[in-house]
């Protein structure tokens, strides 16, 4: 989708990836939300044998990461701006 924006969420108790942004995702912003107890918080962009999309565009700030298995975010093609974010 585009200009999408997922403020004050809590993701939770998901055993993979707590949120997808992916196939042509524009102007995506997820901000001041919690991602918490899964295997990961958020998976930007698909394997470069699936699908490559360079012009993807997400920011993540504000946002809080507890309690994941592997990494807050897992980012793969696009532009990505992350700021504020905190990890535990």
């Amino acid at each position: 989708g585009t200009h999408i924006w997922m403020d004050h969420c809590m993701f939770e108790e998901y055993p993979l990836i707590l949120v997808d942004v992916k196939r042509s995702s524009y102007a995506v912003t997820l901000s001041w939300n919690r991602f918490e107890n899964g295997q990961s918080g958020i998976l930007f962009g698909l394997e470069p044998d699936i699908f490559v999309d360079t012009l993807q565009t997400l920011t993540l700030h504000h946002n809080y990461f507890a309690n994941l298995e592997y990494r807050g975010v897992v980012a793969r093609h696009g532009k990505m701006h992350a700021y504020n974010n905190y990890y535990e």
